[in-house]
């Protein structure tokens, strides 16, 4: 008996299907199929900014996504990576990265970090003065999903 398997991966699911033909008769034959699903976790990442003090007239926000083994930040892929969340409350639509991205060790420790960018006069006016959590999320190139939550301080904003 030959047995087929396929996987989708939907970015929160891992949908497997399995197909095992068998023949009733001369003239019929049956497909079998199995289907699981698997919520697949979230990657947790390790987000930091630079600046960490936004001030208006500064033009972008540095982000620095890691992520632990056994991924790596060369397995994102970029065009998913946005601001999701700000202060724990969703954005929508999200706010997407500005300019190019690279690959380095920001903070030196030996683990290869992916820097990105946000446009700061997208962000000042849904930041408030003070500390902000800033949450970045994304997919893999495989589908799956990461997250990570950092904080910035904002100085000089008209908002409270």
């Amino acid at each position: 008996m030959k047995v087929f398997l396929i996987k989708i991966i939907t970015g929160v699911f891992l949908i497997s299907f399995m197909f095992s033909p068998f023949v009733w008769a001369a003239e019929t034959a049956g497909i079998t199929v199995t289907v699981t699903l698997v919520q697949l976790e979230i990657i947790e990442a390790t987000v930091e900014f630079g600046p960490e003090i936004i001030r208006p007239r500064q033009r972008f926000l540095r982000c620095y996504i890691e992520l632990t083994e056994p991924f790596k930040v060369e397995d994102i892929d970029i065009n998913t990576v946005a601001l999701t969340e700000v202060n724990g409350d969703a954005i929508e639509p999200p706010l997407a990265t500005a300019g190019p991205s690279k690959i380095g060790d920001y903070d030196r420790d030996g683990v290869a970090d992916l820097q990105i960018r946000f446009n700061i006069s997208s962000l000042i006016p849904i930041l408030e003065t003070g500390e902000n959590s800033l949450t970045v999320s994304g997919n893999m190139v495989d589908g799956r999903k990461f997250k990570g939550t950092g904080t910035v301080s904002v100085i000089g904003t008209n908002r409270r």
